[in-house]
C-alpha cells in the first residue's frame, strides 16, 4: 500500500510541534540524510524493527477494539463518522489516510488487514508513540531529571493507568541504564524508555487502554 505523503506530511509535521527528548531522528532512523519528519521520509519510513513490531501489535489490537466499541451499525467496517467520534481530526486524517484504500470513507476488515500486510504504516504509528511520548514527558526534562516519582506520574496522567511502587522499582531497574536514579537522561535509556512503553504510549494516543509492560 502507497503512503499518501502529502497528506500524511502535514499531519506528522502538525504533531512534531509537540516534540521533544531525543530526536526523532535517532529513534526511527533518517531517510537518505532527511529528517524523519520531512516530507521525503514520510513517503519512505526508515525502518525501525523494534519500535514498528511494537505498533504493529497496537495496530492489531486497534481493529478489534474498534468493530466492538465504534462500529456502531455492525456492518464490520468503520465509516469516518464511526471513527470521528472518539479521535481528533487529526487521528482521523491519518487513519483514513492509511487505512481507507478506496477512498470511500469507510474502513473494511480486508483494507485494514491489506494495509498492515504492505509493513509500512506500523513505522508511521510508531512515529507517532514516539512523538506523543517526547511531547508526555517534556515538562518531566525541565531540569534535566526523570526520576521515580515523575515516571509514577507519567504512567498516572498520560497513560491514564495506576502503578505500584514495586512495579516502578522494577521499571527503574530496567531502565536506568547507568545506575544514577534517572531515567532517560543517560546514554541509551532513551531508547530503553521507548521500547519500553511505545506500545502502551500508542494504545493510550489511540484511545485503547493501555496495558503497562510487566
Amino acid at each position: 500500500m502507497a503512503l499518501r505523503g502529502a497528506g500524511l506530511a502535514v499531519i506528522v509535521a502538525t504533531m512534531a510541534t509537540a516534540g521533544c527528548g531525543t530526536s526523532l531522528g535517532s529513534s526511527l532512523g533518517a531517510s537518505q540524510g532527511t529528517s524523519v519528519l520531512g516530507a521525503s521520509a514520510i513517503a519512505e519510513p526508515a525502518q525501525d524493527v523494534e519500535l514498528g513490531a511494537a505498533a504493529r501489535v497496537v495496530l492489531e489490537e486497534q481493529w478489534s477494539f474498534l468493530i466492538a466499541t465504534a462500529d456502531s451499525n455492525h456492518d464490520g467496517a468503520i465509516s469516518r463518522s464511526e471513527y470521528a467520534a472518539g479521535h481528533s481530526p487529526r487521528l482521523v486524517q491519518l487513519f483514513f489516510a492509511q487505512f481507507d484504500a478506496n477512498g470511500d470513507g469507510v474502513v473494511t476488515a480486508s483494507e485494514y488487514q491489506a494495509a498492515l500486510a504492505a509493513g509500512q504504516v506500523e513505522q508511521i504509528y510508531a512515529l507517532l508513540g514516539v512523538q506523543a511520548m517526547d511531547a508526555a514527558i517534556k515538562p518531566f526534562l525541565a531540569d534535566g531529571r526523570f526520576d521515580p516519582s515523575e515516571l509514577h506520574t507519567y504512567l498516572a496522567s498520560d497513560l491514564h493507568v495506576t502503578s505500584d511502587w514495586p512495579l516502578i522499582t522494577s521499571l527503574m531497574k530496567k531502565l536506568d541504564l547507568n545506575h544514577d536514579g534517572l531515567v532517560w537522561t543517560g546514554p541509551g535509556e532513551a531508547r530503553a524508555f521507548q521500547l519500553e512503553f511505545l506500545r502502551p504510549q500508542l494504545e493510550a494516543t489511540l484511545g485503547l487502554p493501555a496495558v503497562l509492560p510487566s
